[in-house]
């Protein structure tokens, strides 16, 4: 048998193997059910699509559809029986077999051999199924909001962990663990909050960014939390920062104080990382009139934000400097 055919044998049998891990995940007699569908259903309907965003955006999460909203109403009526199946998805430290041979060296690298399949394994396949399973369970979390108190320990420790690597031996991304550990603690709501203020104060970048970011998803309103957010710009961490900056800047929180916060930090901010907060300043509109001269006297490559943002603040001051 030629080396190539044997190849791609091995690789339709590890996609193989890897469908029949999916579905018997899915379908477990060992997980809950209700209206006979298993708890793994129910979060494949709930899942929004958002875990597999590798950049952080900045707005609420979409509005649920009716069928998410029924499939969080089951996980509710599931209750905590679902507990220990959502935490180990997120803490992710058992690896089941199929997944080991999907993330194995040599069949990524068939795959890129093979065009036909490169596509579809770069779009599909590259996003580790542990961050798809870790994202919905972050999200059975949130349904449960109260009742999944008792998991807020762990949660919190798996956030303050500081990554080491990109991607862990489970194929989980450092990025994706992080990401639902802090999701799920907002989604538990009010007794959650002391623990997200201390990872929105910690030393560890990766922690606090998360913990900011996912406020971002559920408690904009919420003058508590926005008001840990707004004492983190002045954090030593710049990614802190500019997570703080764009998430106060989507809520409009107290521009009286946190305009000036981001002006200065703007001021102080190297080209190209200053984009953030200039950003940031536009999108407060006319609420950032005070922030005019400081954009008026940006330079070099970021002027053309400088000038966006001014058309949202002022747009007669933007029209003057244009016509410089």
């Amino acid at each position: 048998m030629k080396k190539s055919r044997r190849f791609q044998l091995i690789l339709i049998g590890a996609v193989l193997l890897g469908a029949v891990g999916l579905y018997f995940d899915s379908s477990s007699p060992n997980q809950p059910h209700y209206q006979g569908r298993s708890l793994s259903a129910w979060l494949a309907i709930l899942d929004n699509g958002e875990g597999g965003d590798v950049f952080l955006k900045h707005q609420p999460s979409p509005t649920p559809t009716k069928k998410q909203a029924a499939a969080a109403e089951a996980v509710r009526q599931l209750g905590t029986n679902s507990l220990p199946i959502l935490i180990e998805r997120i803490k992710h430290e058992r690896v089941p077999l199929h997944l080991k041979i999907l993330y194995a060296p040599p069949v990524a690298a068939t795959f890129s051999k093979i065009s036909p399949l490169r596509r579809w394994y770069q779009t599909k396949m590259m996003q580790p199924q542990g961050d798809v399973l870790a994202w919905r369970a972050a999200l059975g979390i949130d349904a449960l909001g109260e009742n999944a108190a008792p998991l807020i320990p762990v949660l919190s420790n798996i956030l303050a962990v500081q990554p080491r690597q990109a991607v862990s031996a489970s194929g989980l991304t450092a990025v994706a663990k992080g990401k639902a550990a802090a999701r799920a603690l907002a989604g538990i709501g009010a007794p959650a909050r002391p623990a997200l203020k201390r990872a929105i104060a910690s030393t560890n970048q990766f922690s606090s960014s998360l913990a900011i970011w996912a406020l971002s998803r559920r408690f904009l309103d919420d003058p508590e939390m926005m008001s840990a957010v707004i004492s983190s710009l002045e954090s030593t961490n710049r990614s802190t920062q500019m997570m703080a900056a764009s998430v106060l800047a989507q809520a409009k929180a107290d521009p009286k104080t946190v305009v000036p916060l981001i002006t200065n930090l703007m001021a102080t901010a190297g080209a190209g990382i200053a984009e953030r907060y200039i950003y940031a300043l536009g999108e407060y509109g006319p609420m950032a009139k005070q922030a005019v001269p400081a954009l008026l006297s940006v330079t070099g490559q970021d002027r053309k934000s400088a000038l966006g943002a001014l058309r949202k603040i002022d747009p007669e001051a933007a029209a003057n400097a244009e016509a410089k």
